[in-house]
């Protein structure tokens, strides 16, 4: 891409590697978000993004152009190492810092791979911690999504499977035979696989039967299923003719009004012998039915079929509670509570009391909603066991929520005991900052762990990070706490060295600014000395090469010689104007000449012509009277005298023109060299008489240069509404990369000294130092000097952002904080009156247990300094944490769909399904 090409060479890349890193980041742009937060083509994270100029990320030449400044950047810190470069980018330049090169994980050793081989560059790795780490590499990209592969080739996975797996003595003609005898009973790979499809297809329980390997009869399944739903029809069909023939048994019907099928025939004989009670003609289709059904459950009979009859008659029956709710619901608001109990069978009520009589009542009206739910749900499937069904219903709730409660609390205790020091740290941590759900958790764990290129190469601190008020607060007691400050205190003082250190890279910083001073004076004074001589000596032999032979012939301009006197030094003027006068005087005795006119009549003042040298030596002459005369503050003679050499220039221009006299002459060759001379003493003016420079060469009344040594630094470097044309009038001195060194050697000297009274940077200080000298620092420094001192200034604002959220005292936040440094029992107050205050033995307990809670404390305080200062090992304990408080959801948690739906069909098991 020409984009790349251009920034690949401005910035002196290696030919390739932003499109490499392009496909690498983003995938040419069709991955522009990551997990951990970076953005765009090249994945910057916001501040680093914002340290580069990144306004847009998802702008490809924005972002582009900020990934090649910091691979230059990255380059030229690690000497020019594209490995060592690309792990800065990927790991982090604070992780290479810290941990070396050779300690890269293996994301960051497959992505400098990944780069390196799509430049068509040679791969340089760091040494592998993993030794199969490239095998698997290999194998995962052979068999990533889209891949293929030949039915002919050997099977990477078990040729990888036998070069790692563990050795097992064997006996080899054994172990074949065993082979042949399990190849021999093992059904068809694609009949297996196909059948653990079709039973993790299962609802509920089928991706538990799939991992078992159970295979379930599948047709016996589905007949069990439509007999359970069958079970409720014959129920419902059954109990409603039986209703029916009893309402209309003691009706007579003389005009036929009635279904004949559902008119009960008198008892007769046979009735009195069979003891059977009469039937309509519909009761005894429904007993021919039900008999049918019999015969059908008989003939399928097996566990599958049973349990699928199970299944059916529970999908068939859970809308009963439901049904049941709903005209309550629909009652009056008051009743949603029962409503609900109704509904779910009696493991919610909606309500929530806090006293004890409220809990009795809640459970009272859980078991009334669990025993009319199984009651119903057992009655539609054999209206004989309804009771049972109910005894079940009503009795289930209640006790599985006491079963659930005694688990929770002998998890809870158990966790408590078992977690480690730092894991609570961690739990406390979290606790304060109000971080409590997984998704809360797992955000602040991608917060902890995203390593994005950084400008300053020291971790941040976990407040840093996250810009939590909560966690802010948290950091700041702890460093008012005995034990808890000095990990702070010592990652505080390795970020303020990693800020320095930037300074001193962009720069070298100074011992002092007074010496930086002197350095910058003591540099460029000599080489301007030296260039101002060489451009004088130019513009000298320029003029001198303009007439040699005095070929031209000029008329001085006396008569506007004399008028410029007049017009400064008239009438009145006193003490001055003898400098002019005398440049009058040199004028008239050089371009006038007496000529007779007869022996009579005497003589007459004529003009007369002098050569161009002799114009340019009056010229000289009155442009040093000019000078002198301003020295000792003869102002107006010094404004004649300048008006007078104006004059002169225009004189020498109007014959240039040719528009002078006719005995004027300034030929084409001389004036071209004579506008060359010109143009060398313009370009002289311009790279030493104008700009903070100047002073340098103008003389005071006293002999001494206006600007000298020390005094110059300031004087191109500084907070002025001209410091912009300030930086630019040093560069047009063209006196090399000395001076500009050493002036920003000035600069990031004078940025280092906005520290506080231990030497500690400041934020304010330093970003209102870049803020004011904002046109020099763009004027002196390049974009990746300036990224980097802008960098510092982010990361200083970051800091600072997070100490003053913790400012806040006095409110719930104080009081989280508080609980997190307690000490549990130690604080307890009648732990203290118990040592403190026992008969003779309190005198020894009591400073026993200050000294014990002292120790505690700073303990406590220590762990969590040590976590908040580390997000590595404040992520590493709350991974521990969440390990060892991983416990499964109560039996009636609202985390779980499957135990209440199952547990809610319990009352089914009464039914009589023989």
């Amino acid at each position: 891409m020409e984009l790349f090409n251009l920034l690949e060479s401005q910035y002196g890349l290696p030919a390739g590697l932003l499109d490499s890193v392009w496909s690498a980041e983003s995938g040419r742009g069709r991955n522009m978000r990551s997990p951990k937060g970076a953005e765009g083509h090249f994945q910057f994270m916001p501040a680093t993004a914002q340290q580069y100029g990144v306004a847009d990320p998802s702008d490809l030449g924005q972002s582009a152009a900020g990934a090649a400044r910091m691979y230059a950047d990255l380059l030229k810190q690690y000497g020019g190492d594209l490995p060592r470069a690309l792990a800065g980018y990927n790991w982090g330049q604070g992780n290479m810092a810290r941990k070396g090169f050779e300690a890269a994980p293996a994301e960051t050793r497959n992505y400098i791979a990944k780069v390196t081989n799509a430049m068509g560059q040679p791969q340089a790795r760091a040494p592998q911690q993993d030794a199969p780490s490239d095998d698997w590499a290999t194998l995962n990209a052979q068999f990533a999504p889209g891949s293929t592969r030949s039915t002919q080739e050997s099977d990477p996975w078990a040729e990888l499977g036998a070069k790692f797996a563990q050795p097992v003595p064997t006996d080899a003609p054994r172990a074949r035979a065993a082979r042949s005898e399990v190849g021999a009973t093992t059904a068809a790979p694609s009949t297996s696989f196909g059948r653990r499809a079709q039973t993790a297809a299962l609802p509920l329980v089928g991706p538990t039967l799939a991992a078992l390997d159970i295979n379930p009869d599948m047709p016996a399944i589905a007949k069990g299923i439509a007999s359970g739903f069958a079970d409720l029809g014959n129920t419902i069909i059954n109990r409603g003719t039986k209703v029916g023939a009893d309402i209309w048994a003691g009706i007579d019907d003389p005009y036929g009004l009635m279904d004949p099928r559902l008119k009960r025939p008198a008892a007769n004989l046979t009735n009195l012998v069979t003891g059977e009670k009469p039937m309509s003609q519909a009761e005894r289709e429904n007993a021919v039915r039900a008999a049918s059904l019999e015969d059908f459950n008989r003939e399928n009979a097996s566990a599958w079929f049973s349990g699928g009859r199970l299944a059916g008659n529970i999908a068939a029956t859970f809308p009963a509670g439901g049904v049941i709710a709903a005209p309550v619901r629909a009652a009056a608001p008051v009743l949603a509570p029962l409503a609900d109990a109704l509904a779910t069978g009696g493991f919610r009520t909606g309500l929530a009391p806090a006293t004890l009589a409220g809990r009795v009542g809640n459970v009272a009206l859980r078991a009334a909603g669990g025993s009319a739910t199984g009651g119903a749900t057992a009655g539609l499937v054999n209206p004989d066991d309804a009771a049972v069904g109910a005894m079940i219903g009503g009795v289930l709730p209640p006790a599985l929520q006491g079963v659930n409660k005694a688990g929770d609390l002998a998890g809870r205790a158990y966790r408590a005991l078992a977690v480690s020091p730092a894991t609570a740290a961690a739990r406390s941590v979290l606790d304060v900052g109000g971080f409590t759900t997984p998704a809360q958790i797992a955000e602040v764990q991608a917060a902890l762990r995203a390593q994005g290129p950084a400008i300053v190469g020291e971790s941040p601190t976990v407040s840093q990070i996250l810009q939590n008020p909560e966690i802010s607060q948290l950091e700041r007691t702890v460093r008012n706490t005995p034990g808890g400050a000095p990990a702070l205190i010592a990652r505080d003082q390795a970020q303020n060295a990693a800020r320095l250190n930037v300074l001193n890279d962009v720069a070298s910083v100074a011992a002092d600014l007074p010496a930086a001073r002197t350095n910058f004076g003591n540099t460029i004074a000599p080489r301007a000395a030296d260039a101002r001589n060489a451009a004088s000596k130019a513009v000298r032999q320029a003029f001198d090469a303009v007439d040699p032979l005095n070929d031209t012939q000029f008329y001085l301009p006396l008569p506007e010689m004399e008028a410029a006197k007049a017009k400064f030094l008239g009438p009145g003027t006193f003490g001055t104007g003898s400098k002019a006068q005398s440049a009058i005087d040199t004028a008239t005795g050089m371009g006038t000449e007496m000529r007779p006119r007869t022996s009579l009549t005497g003589s007459d003042t004529v003009r007369k012509t002098v050569p161009f040298q002799t114009v340019q030596n009056l010229r000289s002459s009155i442009g040093e009277a000019a000078e002198q005369a301003r020295m000792r503050g003869a102002n107006k003679e010094a404004a004649a005298l300048e008006s007078m050499k104006a004059d002169i220039d225009n004189r020498v221009n109007l014959v240039a023109a040719g528009k002078g006299d006719a005995a004027e002459n300034f030929p084409a060759d001389i004036v071209a060299q004579w506008r060359k001379a010109i143009d060398l003493h313009a370009d002289k003016q311009n790279r030493f008489a104008r700009g903070p420079q100047a002073g340098m060469f103008r003389k005071g009344g006293d002999g001494n240069y206006a600007v000298e040594g020390g005094e110059l630094a300031p004087k191109f470097f500084s907070p002025r509404l001209s410091q912009s044309e300030d930086i630019e009038a040093l560069k047009r001195m063209r006196l090399g990369t000395p001076v500009i060194d050493s002036l920003k050697s000035y600069a990031t000297t004078d940025a280092s000294r906005r520290v506080t009274g231990d030497g500690t940077l400041r934020s304010k200080a330093f970003n209102d130092w870049l803020n004011a000298h904002g046109g020099a620092v763009r004027g002196l420094f390049d974009d990746g000097e300036r990224a980097r001192l802008t960098g510092v200034g982010v990361d200083l604002k970051r800091a600072s952002d997070a100490r003053d959220l913790g400012r806040a005292t006095g409110s719930n936040t104080s009081q989280n904080v508080q609980n997190a440094l307690g000490l549990g029992m130690l604080d307890s107050r009648a732990v203290n009156l118990l040592a403190s205050r026992t008969p003779f033995v309190g005198k020894f307990t009591g400073p026993m247990l200050d000294a014990l809670r002292e120790s505690a404390k700073r303990g406590k305080a220590g762990r969590l300094g040590g976590l908040l200062s580390d997000p590595a090992e404040l992520d590493r304990a709350i991974a521990d944490y969440l390990s060892q408080s991983v416990r499964g959801p109560g039996l009636l948690g609202h985390d779980s769909q499957t135990v209440p739906f199952l547990l809610r069909s319990s009352p089914l098991l009464a039914s009589d399904r023989s």
